[in-house]
């Protein structure tokens, strides 16, 4: 079983965040990036 991970860039991630909350609500997991380098998860608790 694989699990996909969907990288966004940070600026990206802060412009289109309330999107990508709901997205998480739904069960979406990110990784948000700086300059190709991951930094954080965004993650459903």
């Amino acid at each position: 079983m694989s699990i996909l991970v969907n990288e966004i860039g940070a600026f990206e991630a802060k412009t289109h965040l309330p999107k990508l909350i709901e997205k998480v609500r739904q069960g979406a997991s990110f990784v948000i990036t700086r300059h190709g380098n991951p930094i954080a998860e965004l993650i459903p608790v």
